[in-house]
């Protein structure tokens, strides 16, 4: 895999990723308490 390709598919999974932040209805939180309930999560 070339870096080019390597980055854009970073850039797809990042923008999939804030895509259900969107669909949770979290997209007004802050991102301190988004990283917190992800930090829970897992």
């Amino acid at each position: 895999m070339t870096a080019t390709e390597a980055r854009t598919k970073d850039t797809r999974e990042k923008i999939a990723l804030g895509g259900l932040i969107v669909k949770a209805g979290l997209r007004y939180k802050k991102r301190a308490l988004l990283l917190g309930l992800l930090i829970d999560a897992s």
